[in-house]
């Protein structure tokens, strides 16, 4: 397509594809999110002095108006792009929470303040329009990281690559309504890429659900070894109180009873041993935090799920054998040695 038609053509594909039926809303870019493009810049911010070293360059986004109500980020100071802010307009930007964080203070202070591409004297300083709410970009692993915003539409020659659509319908029947679509547009125009921002995401984390799979399965072995463990070891231990619960069960001890206290010392030990596992799993949590998405490494939650798991593995253990010892008669019972 030549130059001059390339913003015409894609104001026809906003629309048309704004006009489907169950869609809500229509945005592009020219990065899309979780791409992991390299699309930062240098800039120059008047009144901040960089730290010796100091990396001064950010990731740049052009993006229709469209595009922060179709992801569903907040504006949370300022305003979004218009239809209005074109080349002839001032250069006007967006920039994120981590943006303001780092330059301005808090977003209030940042509406209306200017900065510039390093190396760029002579051309119009960007205008900061609007502040929205950080998001993960780059890689749902990393920390939200400045980014600033321009509207596609104010290049000359603008370059978006990715269509974000919100829809009511389900994916696979918003895909075909979008290659209809796209295809009456222009025959020559080729939908590349077509998923649900679901599916984008599961395929930025295969790595991490192979990771958990392994995990749990060694997280089950573990469980059934330390259940045989515990089943040993206690059984030993209350063969070796065959006496003792002789003794106690000829001065009148019921069987319910000697359970019991046998479940009630091993629940105490078991306390015990959580009571020291936590603080050390906690301290040594950091080593495994990298690999976490969506839940912290001291998640209260999962604590409290590995605690009931080790204290009913211990109980289960426990209850058995103890049950065997109390089914031993009395005169029996004082006869082992």
């Amino acid at each position: 397509y030549a130059p001059a038609t390339i913003a015409p053509l894609y104001e026809r594909l906003l629309d048309t594809l704004g006009s489907q039926p169950g869609v809500q809303s229509v945005g592009m870019t020219d990065d899309p999110v979780l791409a992991q493009n390299d699309n930062t810049f240098s800039i120059e911010v008047p009144g901040y002095q960089p730290q010796e070293g100091e990396r001064m360059s950010f990731e740049w986004e052009h993006v229709t108006p469209d595009y922060f109500g179709t992801l569903q980020l907040p504006l949370i100071a300022g305003r979004v792009f218009s239809n209005s802010d074109g080349p002839t307009t001032a250069k006007v930007v967006i920039v994120n929470e981590s943006f303001v964080r780092k330059f301005f203070g808090n977003p209030d202070q940042a509406i209306g303040r200017t900065f510039s591409e390093r190396g760029t004297k002579g051309k119009s300083p960007l205008l900061i329009v609007g502040v929205v709410k950080d998001a993960k970009h780059f890689d749902l692993h990393d920390q939200p990281k400045p980014i600033f915003y321009s509207p596609v539409f104010q290049d000359a020659e603008p370059n978006a690559v990715a269509v974000y659509i919100r829809t009511r319908q389900a994916p696979e029947d918003a895909g075909s309504t979008v290659r209809k679509a796209v295809g009456g547009i222009d025959s020559k125009l080729v939908v590349d890429s077509l998923q649900s921002m679901d599916a984008q995401i599961d395929g930025t984390l295969t790595s991490e659900r192979m990771l958990s799979f392994l995990a749990s399965g060694f997280g089950i072995v573990a469980i059934f070894v330390t259940a045989i463990g515990l089943y040993g070891v206690l059984a030993y231990s209350i063969a070796q109180r065959t006496r003792e619960i002789g003794i106690r069960m000829a001065l009148g001890a019921t069987q319910g009873s000697v359970v019991k206290m046998v479940l009630r010392e091993v629940l105490t030990l078991t306390g015990f041993s959580v009571g020291v596992a936590l603080p050390l799993s906690m301290a040594l949590s950091a080593l495994v935090k990298s690999q976490l998405f969506g839940i912290s490494d001291r998640d209260p939650g999962t604590l409290l799920l590995v605690t009931l798991v080790i204290g009913s593995v211990a109980m289960l253990a426990a209850w058995a054998p103890a049950r065997r010892a109390t089914q031993v008669q009395p005169i029996t019972a004082l006869h082992y040695e």
